[in-house]
């Protein structure tokens, strides 16, 4: 997609894996409402909190691959979630006048470059003044006496959820264990000595027996929990700003630095990223260009919505996108990757 050799893809995000490689490419994705699209099928890094999500170029031919990819799946019973409601045609959405009247959040903590060499997160920052050319108010959060950052969130029920992942997967996947991958339980997933070194755990580190599988209603506990992290969020935006009128979106950037520096790899921390609380309270974040920082690497920035704004999202992203684009700060064209020859002639 970088490259411009299609016009859209499928990602899957626990943390970062969405926005993360959007930032670097300069591209549009969707991190949905937790049952937005089906997680069947997806290697799960943590149960619930994995989304499979698309990506394109820009906002128009991200509503085209959620036409295709916004459904029920009776194998997923996240897709059923209450509450859950989608547009019929998600090109209805783009609205360029999406942004008028809105009131977009800002946290000053969260605009940090923290290697201090790029100009990533002030090349952000200046890009917040398209929603303000959009119509959309910047309010200041979490900045207060008594402010926050991220919204609260309710006790976690008892379990292991990422070790009952694997274990579904598994259970899905019974070739994990007749065709010779010796792939029985999670810490087989976790201690395997023939992946690559990059994330291969110590041999002397797993001599562990796998957590117990969770009931059924210990998933349906998790769940739950989840629902109440969205519950949360919403009061945290709906309170939000020194005024307390509450906001309609919040603004987080994409990555925090140039794109090199940021996955640590082998235990080791990614500095150069700060994820939103999207996917750890189940909320939507869309994620869009806004051009290019000091050194010409591709930037971007992500609005974070209540559960099940993910169309209100889509649509202040394509207005967003207009005002940008128009500025010549959107999509960036990659320059690595030479053009194809073709003949207009041949059908």
């Amino acid at each position: 997609m970088a490259a411009s050799l299609t016009a859209g893809a499928m990602g899957s995000q626990t943390g970062d894996s969405l926005y993360g490689p959007a930032s670097g490419a300069s591209l549009v994705t969707l991190r949905g409402t937790d049952g937005l699209e089906s997680g069947t099928g997806i290697m799960p890094l943590v149960y619930l909190t994995d989304f499979g999500g698309a990506m394109a170029r820009s906002v128009p031919d991200l509503a085209d691959m959620l036409n295709v990819v916004v459904a029920a799946d009776p194998d997923d019973p996240e897709t059923s979630a209450p509450g859950r409601h989608t547009p019929a045609d998600w090109r209805s959405v783009l609205d360029p006048n999406a942004l008028q009247g809105k009131r977009i959040g800002f946290i000053p903590s969260v605009w940090v470059d923290p290697f201090g060499t790029t100009n990533t997160t002030d090349a952000e920052k200046a890009a917040l003044q398209f929603f303000v050319d959009a119509g959309a108010t910047i309010v200041e959060m979490g900045v207060t006496v008594g402010g926050t950052d991220t919204p609260p969130a309710p006790a976690a029920p008892p379990g292991d959820i990422r070790s009952e992942g694997w274990g579904l997967y598994i259970d899905s996947h019974p070739e994990l264990v007749t065709q010779g991958f010796s792939i029985f339980t999670v810490v087989d997933v976790n201690c395997s000595q023939k992946k690559v070194a990059y994330v291969r755990a110590a041999a002397s580190t797993c001599s562990v027996a796998p957590a117990p599988r969770l009931t059924a209603a210990q998933i349906q506990a998790f769940r739950d929990y989840r629902r109440g992290r969205q519950a949360t969020a919403k009061t945290w935006m709906d309170t939000g700003g020194a005024d307390h009128l509450g906001v309609d979106a919040v603004v987080y950037p994409g990555l925090l630095s140039d794109i090199s520096l940021n996955d640590g790899g082998g235990n080791r921390a990614s500095f150069g990223r700060r994820d939103t609380p999207g996917a750890a309270n189940g909320i939507p974040t869309v994620v869009f260009p806004v051009g290019y920082n000091n050194h010409g690497q591709p930037i971007n920035i992500q609005l974070l919505g209540r559960a099940w704004d993910d169309d209100k999202l889509v649509g202040m992203a394509y207005a967003f996108e207009e005002v940008a684009n128009a500025a010549g700060h959107g999509h960036v064209e990659a320059t690595t990757a030479p053009a194809l020859p073709h003949d207009h002639r041949k059908k």
